[in-house]
């Protein structure tokens, strides 16, 4: 079991799930047709792999359909199991 996870299996989970995160953006773009820009999520990876404190840091896309749905995504990832919590983490999703 690692001391703690690397940026590389952050990235790993997040492509992992890049089809979803698509679809929650494809459905705000139905919306908001030429929408553009990047919003910024915050979460904690616990040492079980489980993720806590999901936020969204974006000030303009706060209150939007894609950053609840891309909430309810990360709340429901598992991360690799990893012996020391890090700080949380701010993930911007550029689309």
């Amino acid at each position: 079991m690692p001391e703690r996870l690397g940026q590389s299996d952050i990235m790993a989970v997040v492509v992992a799930n890049k089809p979803a995160i698509v679809k929650c953006v494809s459905e705000q773009k139905k919306q908001q047709p030429g929408l553009t820009g990047k919003l910024v999520m915050r979460w904690t990876i616990q040492t079980s792999g489980r993720t806590t404190g999901v936020a969204v840091r974006s000030e303009e896309f706060k209150k939007t359909y894609m950053a609840n749905c891309i909430s309810g995504l990360i709340k429901s990832w598992s991360f690799p199991k990893h012996k020391k919590q890090g700080e949380p983490i701010d993930f911007p999703f550029t689309f």
